[in-house]
């Protein structure tokens, strides 16, 4: 049995695989990184920190077609994070307020929600694909 020690006491949010069933995401409470737990290779856990120390992450999910996650935060931004070639594509403008929810489709396509009442839709290389939608009540459970 593998385990592993989280490098801090915050309250595990949510735990996302990626596509290919490799590495757990962990979403802990007020971080502003997220762990993520390469459990079958190496069996080490990295932390993907978001670029500003100020945002807290809120929000994460794998695509269930590409090599990528997102990551939200409290300040409406996005990351999205390509596990291939470990490169971080930070992206602002899409919420005003903290990303809350969100999934993906089988077409790699990104829908987020955020405390803003706002709805976006993305790809999996972080481009807007379509006009925000603003709706009446916080978006939950997408």
């Amino acid at each position: 049995m593998k385990e592993i020690q989280l490098t801090n006491k915050g309250k595990v949010l949510s735990l996302e695989w990626d596509k290919d069933n490799e590495i757990i995401c962990i979403l802990q409470e007020d971080l502003a990184f997220v762990s993520l737990w390469n459990v079958f290779g190496s069996a080490s856990l990295t932390l993907l920190e978001l670029d500003s120390a100020k945002a807290k992450s809120s929000f994460a999910k794998w695509s269930k077609t590409h090599p990528v996650l997102v990551v939200g935060t409290d300040k409406g931004a996005l990351i999205f994070y390509n596990k291939k070639n470990q490169k971080k594509i930070p992206t602002v403008g899409k919420h005003a307020k903290k990303v809350i929810t969100g999934d993906w489709n089988k077409e790699g396509l990104l829908i987020t929600g955020g405390e803003d009442k706002i709805l976006t839709v993305s790809n999996f290389n972080s481009d807007t694909m379509a006009d925000s939608v603003s709706v009446k009540m916080e978006p939950r459970n997408i």
